[in-house]
């Protein structure tokens, strides 16, 4: 297991900053947000040079861009689900787009989830909308080598793919290597799922975790030990799959006036456990 933090929470600084503080914070790796640089980090205005400054910066302080998230947000038009053909063409053209940001940055994986259908798309309809576009992004991301890393979500945020039964069955109609699961654990605690489920159903398409906390009500993202999950039998499952992937802290935008201060808190319960 190696430590991990989520940059959409510092997006008030560049990003050779914020690499410069979580190397001395002493993380392994960073998860790059599409919100990084106050949203500017889009793929759609993304080029070459600036990827090989980051790509370069990480590597000089021998820290790994772990993954990139590129922030499938329905409230900025990005629904693979959308009743809109437009929109879900446009956001399956998004995430070819990401596809190749993760490319240039030399990283193995781009997050992605199965959006929100609206009021009046009965869930049918959305699945087969969602397993289309997801078939031909592994498709192009297999053309690359790059995984898209899936994500359940909570019904405040999707209502495609939001439990354990839901990730289990879009991997195997999608069936691609090239697509694999993200756990978030705040998501598993407000859907009032069980964490330990997760790892040993997904085993082996288990390749990224999102840890943050919540009270079981709400999708805080508080940093871990802040809420009521029980991490313990996290890592114990963990450790006894042999899980070889990234942990990401993912604090909420509310620590975004002080990121140092939650990451720290993530190094420090790392430390913990590994």
């Amino acid at each position: 297991m190696k430590s991990c933090c989520h940059t959409a929470f510092y997006l008030n600084y560049p990003l050779e900053e914020v690499l410069s503080r979580l190397s001395d914070l002493a993380y392994n790796g960073v998860e790059i947000s599409a919100l990084s640089e106050c949203g500017t980090y889009s793929p759609t205005l993304l080029h070459k040079e600036r990827s090989k400054e980051v790509r370069e910066k990480a590597r000089e302080l021998d820290v790994e861009i772990a993954g990139y998230d590129c922030e499938l947000l329905p409230s900025m038009g990005r629904n693979v689900v959308s009743f809109s053909e437009e929109i879900r063409r446009k956001t399956t053209e998004y995430m070819k787009s990401a596809i190749m940001t993760a490319k240039e940055l030399e990283t193995k994986f781009v997050v992605i989830n199965a959006g929100m259908a609206m009021y009046g798309v009965d869930k049918k309809r959305a699945w087969s909308w969602a397993v289309e576009s997801l078939k031909e992004c592994t498709r192009y991301a297999e053309g690359h080598n790059i995984y898209l890393a899936l994500e359940h979500l909570t019904p405040l945020e999707g209502n495609v793919v939001v439990t354990l039964d839901d990730l289990l069955s879009i991997l195997k109609e999608v069936n691609s290597e090239n697509l694999v699961a993200l756990l978030d654990t705040g998501h598993v605690n407000v859907n009032g799922e069980s964490i330990t489920d997760y790892v040993i159903e997904l085993g082996e398409k288990l390749k990224h975790i999102h840890i943050d906390d919540n009270d079981g009500r709400s999708d805080d993202h508080l940093p871990p030990g802040s809420g009521t999950i029980n991490f313990d039998t996290l890592f114990n499952t963990l450790n006894k799959a042999n899980y070889e992937g990234y942990l990401s802290i993912e604090p909420s935008f509310a620590y975004s006036a002080d990121p140092d201060n939650a990451a720290s808190q993530g190094m420090k319960f790392f430390q913990r456990y590994f």
